[in-house]
């Protein structure tokens, strides 16, 4: 018996943890894995949002497209090691990751069955994202390599922008199915392929870069990580987050703040859309982790400013990778 691997990968902040919670909520959660790539060293999503999994694997500080494979290995691995046996892994790719290439790592082992391919695309910023001179192949690679493309926030474009949007996507893919949803919320149905469908049949060997591209492509990122003990202020550094949305590619972490209770907040922020969500209230939270996702030639200006800006609230360390 087989696991069927479904790979969910997406630009950033495009939905994919919100589709994988949803997947969960859909199928017996005890007979799904999940495996979630963080580039940056902490693994948000793993530890905090992803929940009730019969198996939950973080891989972080780096991208399993290209650096840090031996992991993804290992991890799929114990998905068909865990038991009671589970029936499928879903791999939230990292949102700077190519989920073509992490395909074929997959298909190597014969414990696994590469069921479906999906790629969720922000409808409100897809158009942008492919335009842009430094993230546009990556975005375009990965809307190439789906079976299906879910249009997702689709509440936060109007239907003239759609329509031209959907062009666009058939344009790349003219052979994928496009799914809109609102929040990630799918027919679980339409995600897998029927049995016997052959995944990546139409697609020829130039959809897998070399590694070096991949690589190229990783290291257009960096990462920053911030830390503190202090307590924040919680409406304060919401509008210190609505500033930095405009440099950040995400922005995502734990806060804890000077509130008496239920003082700690799960922080997403992606597309100029800043979220605090209660944090799991039986679950201890020592201090405040935010990590920044930026990409660009004035990285350094970047750093610089969100420093000046959290310093208002708190002392924080920082780290930078990338």
């Amino acid at each position: 018996m087989t696991l069927d691997v479904i790979i969910i990968g997406g630009y950033l902040g495009s939905g994919k943890s919100s589709l994988v919670n949803h997947l969960l909520q859909t199928w017996d959660p005890k007979e799904t894995g999940v495996i979630v790539n963080d580039l940056a060293p902490i693994n948000v999503d793993a530890q905090h949002v992803i929940k009730g999994a019969g198996l939950t694997l973080g891989i972080q500080d780096g991208c399993v497209c290209c650096s840090v494979t031996d992991r993804l290995g290992e991890a799929f691995d114990w998905m068909a090691a865990f038991r009671p046996r589970l029936k499928r892994v879903l791999v939230e790719a990292s949102g700077v990751g190519d989920p073509c290439r992490i395909s074929y790592y997959s298909r190597g082992m014969r414990e696994l069955s590469l069921n479906a391919m999906i790629t969720v695309v922000d409808a409100s910023t897809i158009i942008d994202r492919l335009n842009d001179k430094f993230v546009g192949n990556l975005v375009k690679r990965q809307i190439e390599a789906a079976d299906r493309l879910i249009l997702n926030k689709i509440d936060l474009a109007p239907a003239s922008r759609l329509s031209k949007v959907g062009a666009i996507l058939h344009e790349l893919n003219p052979e994928v199915i496009i799914i809109r949803a609102h929040h990630s919320q799918v027919d679980a149905s339409a995600i897998c392929l029927p049995d016997g469908t052959p995944t990546l049949r139409r697609r020829p060997s130039k959809m897998l870069p070399a590694a070096s591209d991949a690589e190229t492509a990783d290291n257009a990122f960096s990462t920053m990580v911030l830390r503190t003990k202090d307590s924040v202020d919680q409406r304060g550094m919401r509008r210190s987050l609505t500033q930095l949305a405009k440099i950040a590619e995400r922005i995502k972490g734990v806060i804890v703040t000077s509130e008496q209770a239920n003082n700690s907040y799960l922080v997403q922020v992606a597309s100029g859309d800043v979220q605090l969500m209660p944090a799991n209230p039986l679950a201890a939270y020592h201090e405040s982790v935010l990590v920044f996702v930026l990409s660009g030639d004035n990285t350094n200006l970047q750093k610089e400013t969100i420093e000046a800006a959290l310093s208002r609230h708190a002392r924080w360390t920082s780290s930078v990778i990338g």
